[in-house]
């Protein structure tokens, strides 16, 4: 997980772990409110795998076996609770202000965040590289816009880009999505393939389906480069087709290899809906009318 990402999650749960203790006079015991509230934050803060002696400790205290609200504990374990819940809390805002200080917020909508694949060599970076080029460079040119290096995040595989306009952001995630929807059908095709070899089959017919399968990708490839000229251009044009399927086909290329393209992290639900999601590839569906109505 990346530092900006483990950031977000800890400023967005911080504020969960409020709390109001209230003295019950009769006993001397105290009364804490908040609770459902405070065990979703530290069961999200977990996800981040810090402050794990905090999270450990806390853990075993009733208050969070318990699913009430509001619970009356004993005077010892409110000050193991208060402790515990503010050092976790004062971790949470030196960590926080630290990343903020690192890697500057940048809210922009126009931002992008890549995602390069693990074991990167200089030769397999360099074709990482020529593939994004591919993907986004040249379609993006067309419409006057192109790409800056915004930033590479430390001790990670991550890169920000930045783009000029709404209309760039827009036409890169149009060709995400369908290089990330034609990955997920070549990998279809794949699979078909493999079960088709277990049939022992002859293998004029194996290469007459494995010649079908490159036929049928080439249609869906072409199918979604045609969407994306008739919705991001002025008209249609031989030559732009041609490098959107090129674009489509390097993206495609990418996931494979691990990449992924993300918007920046406080980007609007509308912008993320222009993206894949990544985590789920398998579900992935063409955004064009003609491949929807099949």
């Amino acid at each position: 997980m990346r530092l900006k990402e483990i950031s977000q999650i800890l400023k967005e749960n911080i504020d969960r772990l409020k709390y109001t203790p209230n003295i019950v006079v009769a006993n001397n015991n105290f009364s804490v409110d908040n609770l459902i509230n405070i065990r979703k934050g530290i069961n999200n803060i977990a996800k981040t795998n810090l402050f794990k002696s905090q999270l450990k400790e806390f853990k075993t205290l009733p208050i969070y076996a318990s699913t009430l609200d509001t619970l009356t504990i004993s005077n010892n374990e409110y000050s193991i609770f208060s402790s515990t819940l503010e050092a976790l809390k004062k971790g949470i805002k030196n960590l926080t202000e630290s990343v903020d200080q690192a890697l500057p917020i940048n809210e922009s909508e126009n931002l992008l965040s890549i995602k390069l694949p693990n074991d990167l060599n200089f030769e397999s970076l360099g074709k990482i590289i020529d593939l994004l080029k591919k993907s986004f460079s040249i379609p993006l040119a067309e419409i006057d816009d192109s790409i800056k290096i915004e930033a590479f995040e430390s001790g990670s595989f991550w890169i920000d880009i930045l783009v000029h306009s709404r209309e760039a952001i827009e036409l890169i995630g149009a060709i995400t999505w369908a290089g990330a929807f034609i990955y997920k059908k070549r990998l279809e095709g794949k699979i078909h393939e493999k079960y088709i070899e277990t049939l022992n089959i002859k293998n004029d017919a194996l290469k007459a389906i494995q010649e079908g399968t490159r036929a049928q990708i080439d249609i869906l490839i072409e199918v979604e480069a045609q969407n994306i000229q008739t919705n991001y251009y002025n008209g249609d044009d031989h030559e732009r087709l041609e490098r959107l399927k090129l674009s489509i086909k390097s993206m495609s290329e990418l996931v494979e290899k691990g990449t992924e393209v993300h918007p920046n992290l406080l980007a609007s639900e509308t912008t993320n809906s222009i993206f894949p999601s990544f985590k789920n590839l398998n579900l992935i569906e063409s955004k064009t009318k003609q491949i929807s109505n099949e």
